[in-house]
This record gives structure tokens, sequence and C-alpha cells, in this order.
């Protein structure tokens, strides 16, 4: 995080991609809240992120699990297709839900 500007309310901070990414992820691992999982992906689809970094902290935050799903969802190259990643974030999300249905 760096302190981007400071005035008499407080200070703007920019977080780096990469640590807008585990920002994301926290929501997503703590809330499962899809949306911020798509939005990680965004970010470290867009930017250079320290994905060893991530997985560091995903590790002590004990979601390994939810961590191998970012990861797999993250396109072998850059790309700039939005609908793409729209695209796996809502096969997550039915996949999520078909889980839920057959455990109830």
């Amino acid at each position: 995080m760096q302190v981007v500007e400071e005035n008499c309310r407080g200070a703007a901070i920019a977080l780096s991609p990469t640590d807008c990414v585990k920002d994301r992820l926290a929501a997503f691992f703590h809330g499962n809240d899809l949306e911020c999982f798509g939005q990680a992906l965004l970010v470290a689809n867009a930017a250079e992120v320290d994905l060893a970094e991530i997985e560091r902290w995903a590790m002590k935050e004990g979601q390994g699990g939810k961590f191998s799903r970012f990861l797999s969802d993250i396109p072998a190259e850059n790309s700039t297709d939005v609908s793409y990643l729209c695209t796996r974030v809502y096969l997550y999300r039915v996949s999520l839900h078909t889980l839920s249905i057959t455990h109830d």
C-alpha cells in the first residue's frame, strides 16, 4: 500500500495490483462473494501480480482450494476478453448453486 495523498480528512491509499487481488479474494474466501472473485480475475488478467505472494497469503488464510480455483480460472495468456472471465464466474456460480441443491 502506498499513500498517494494526504489532507485534513486523512490519507488516500493506493493498492498494488497484488494487494488489490488479495483484497478482492478475501471477500471471496470468507464471504463467497462471486462479484469479488470476478474482480480478482479481472485485475490478475489486466496487471502483473505476484501469484507466489497471493498463494502464500491464501495458504495462510486456509484457502488453498479456493486459491486453486482462482488460479485455474486465470487465462493462460493475458486477454482483454471480459466476456470470457464473466463466463468463468457464471459457471463457478452455477457449480456452487448445484452443490448447494445436492447437499440440501
